[in-house]
């Protein structure tokens, strides 16, 4: 929704409930200031929602290179529609789901034999994008989404015991109704003023669907390298974060609580560590949360890690993407000042 809608409903809804001094500032107000007033009743001691000029907004070393936002932001970008192409007759879904019906095909057996077919001869057709794995990846992360302006994201800290900042980037939908809340913690590296890789979700799960969301980044991104003294990798302290945000989420001196029906976290690849450890601290802590996804979660992080430990190229170049990523570790470990980029990850 563009922002030009949102002021229009404003407008009309200070005319219809007769505020015409809430109209007045409506119309005086900046996007921004506009969401900082809808932002400022949910703040607590816990739960920040910091300016844009404030120190959270930090452009922090090991973000991507300017030259690659420009090739994903002005030569590769493009705009999702949301339309799909005609099915052709003999790929109707309809006609399909007629075939289900028919009383002759009666059992999960042969159902699932009609459906394989239906997947098997109409494969074209239903895929959408491209159809290569090859090039899916670049597609998703070049999808236009302006985070910055976006009139219903919104910038959010929270803080936790132990002088831990953590960054996230909450998604409400403006009508202040409590909805169920999809909690998503970003894979290696993912912060939330980037957000390339996973944005596609935010467009699914938050633009398509009725549920508000929160991203959350990852511990090893620049962002959170930037503002905490202390680092771990994974697991089970992004498991131990993950149950107080939800505690928090769910504590009803929280304002935002007012705003959460149920709690819901996914976890990408690296991500998903933490989620998995958050699903077992679940059942020791009241349940806070109501469900989880791992999305090709790490598992085993041990023999993950293990992995790039050898001499291969691919090895190689995967510790020197990591260097780079992760600089602001240079500054705060001094072991880490003279290693190789290429020997980074082991060490």
């Amino acid at each position: 929704m563009h922002w030009s809608r949102v002021l229009i409903f404003r407008i009309l809804f200070s005319l219809l409930t007769g505020s015409v001094s809430s109209f007045a500032q409506t119309l005086d107000q900046t996007p921004e200031q506009s969401k900082r007033e809808f932002t400022k009743h949910f703040e607590s001691s816990r739960i920040e929602f910091p300016a844009a000029n404030s120190k959270y907004a930090n452009v922090n070393p090991g973000r991507y290179p300017a030259v690659l936002h420009f090739i994903y932001e002005h030569l590769l970008d493009w705009n999702p529609t949301g339309r799909r192409a005609e099915y052709s007759a003999a790929c109707d879904p309809e006609l399909w789901a007629e075939r289900l019906r028919d009383p002759r095909i009666n059992g999960v057996q042969l159902q699932g034999a009609l459906l394989q077919k239906y997947f098997k001869d109409c494969d074209s057709e239903l895929n959408t994008g491209n159809g290569t794995s090859r090039f899916s990846p670049i597609n998703m992360m070049t999808m236009k989404l302006d985070l910055q302006d976006h009139p219903f994201l919104h910038r959010v800290v929270f803080h936790l015991p132990g002088d831990i900042h953590l960054k996230g980037l909450l998604a409400l939908k403006g009508d202040r109704k409590k909805r169920p809340l999809v909690v998503v913690r970003l894979g290696v590296f993912g912060g939330v003023e980037e957000l390339l890789a996973e944005r596609y979700l935010l467009l699914q799960l938050f633009e398509q669907s009725p549920f508000n969301m929160l991203i959350v980044e990852n511990m090893s991104s620049p962002d959170f390298i930037a503002n905490n003294m202390r680092f771990s990798f994974g697991g089970y302290d992004e498991g131990l974060q993950n149950i107080l945000i939800a505690k928090y989420l769910r504590d009803p001196n929280e304002p935002l609580s007012q705003l959460v029906h149920s709690l819901h976290f996914l976890g990408v690849s690296l991500g998903g560590h933490g989620v998995l450890y958050a699903s077992m601290l679940n059942e020791i802590n009241q349940k806070p949360i109501q469900s989880f996804i791992g999305f090709c979660p790490v598992v085993n992080l041990k023999s993950t890690m293990e992995n790039l430990s050898g001499g291969m190229l691919k090895q190689k170049a995967a510790n020197y993407w990591s260097a780079m990523r992760m600089q602001g570790l240079r500054e705060k470990i001094p072991s880490l000042a003279e290693v190789s980029s290429f020997e980074f990850m082991p060490k």
